[in-house]
């Protein structure tokens, strides 16, 4: 029986964290990255950004690279170089269609080399774009095929290589919101100072907290202001939710830690209050008052709201308001510290 049991437990104990990898967390637009990166790590938990980065691999599968490159090399090691080109052509031809894996642009630079070496009218010009795609200097150090090709060519792409004109973006302003950058389907870092030659490159930015934006692009274009897209959130402080098209499936869940403001004007007692605040008002007065919010569940706030009538309503209104005055005077002077001490819980 004790046994049993044990089994029985393992199995949920499976079937729980099953359940909890298969959820993909969407970060609310006004909670800290570095909060939701902790947060994601504590129990290897998936975020949006990352669960998009596995199926664009998974769609760029559809291309069946791989086997178009068997079919290449087949026909050229068999010395039938021009038909071989009719596939080395379908692989170039594909080249800002999706974002590759590692082994995909690896197949793509091969397949740019390749036909430089075959086209000898246009080798220049395939260099030129194997240079394009691969995105940075290709060398011995950097691609690992490089052995493969004849001395001759690669000298020839070692001169083509040397240029000044080259561009380093700053990534960070570029992209905002945006915390995984993909070109051509290589990850780049957002820190990187890597540099860029001005020409046209697929551009995907991913994130957790708003769509997904992703285009074919000359450099020069996309450094000239920042990009926005969507947030994939709506509302403020306890009323943030998903965007409808999210919501609708369960798998997505809600990070949040919104930095809320309770209303000032509540020190003062409801004597003060003329009317009740506009949703405005209450938006830029909210003040956080609640722990870590996982998932969709309301938290309540942690301390209880003052007592404004009750206990204190036997006193004089000028009393009040005069000890009103002093709480808020104190709460400006010592708002720096306690802001300084939310951030630290925050992040």
């Amino acid at each position: 029986m004790m046994i049993f049991r044990l089994l029985l437990s393992l199995l949920l104990l499976q079937s729980q964290t099953a359940f909890a990898q298969n959820k993909i967390w969407v970060r609310a637009y006004d909670t800290s990255l570095q909060g939701f990166q902790v947060f994601l790590q504590s129990s290897s938990r998936l975020s949006y950004a990352e669960f998009q980065v596995r199926y664009s691999r998974k769609q760029a599968q559809n291309f069946r690279l791989k086997d178009k490159l068997i079919s290449a090399q087949k026909l050229y090691l068999d010395g039938k170089q021009q038909k071989a080109m009719k596939f080395f052509n379908q692989i170039t031809k594909e080249s800002y269609s999706a974002d590759w894996s590692e082994e995909d642009r690896r197949i793509i630079t091969y397949a740019f080399l390749r036909s430089a070496q075959i086209q000898e009218d246009k080798t220049q010009a395939f260099l030129i774009l194997a240079r394009t795609f691969y995105g940075s200097a290709i060398s011995k150090e950097t691609y690992s095929d490089f052995d493969l090709f004849p001395p001759p060519l690669m000298s020839q792409l070692e001169k083509v290589q040397e240029t000044n004109l080259l561009l380093s973006p700053d990534w960070g302003l570029i992209f905002p919101n945006h915390e995984i950058l993909l070109i051509n389907g290589q990850r780049i870092d957002k820190e990187s100072k890597r540099k860029f030659l001005p020409v046209s490159y697929r551009v995907t930015a991913l994130s957790s907290s708003h769509k997904l934006w992703s285009k074919k692009i000359h450099l020069s274009k996309l450094v000239l202001k920042p990009v926005q897209t969507e947030k994939l959130t709506s509302g403020f402080c306890e009323k943030i939710e998903l965007i409808p098209e999210l919501k609708k499936q369960k798998r997505f869940q809600l990070f949040s830690v919104p930095k809320c403001k309770a209303s000032e004007k509540l020190l003062l007692g409801k004597e003060t209050l003329k009317q009740d605040p506009t949703e405005q008002e209450m938006k830029q007065n909210l003040e956080l008052s609640h722990p870590f919010h996982f998932g969709q569940e309301d938290l309540k706030p942690s301390e209880e709201e003052p007592d404004t009538e009750g206990k204190w309503s036997h006193l004089p209104t000028w009393l009040l308001v005069g000890a009103g005055i002093v709480a808020l005077s104190l709460l400006v002077s010592l708002g720096g510290n306690k802001k300084e001490s939310e951030e630290d819980f925050v992040y």
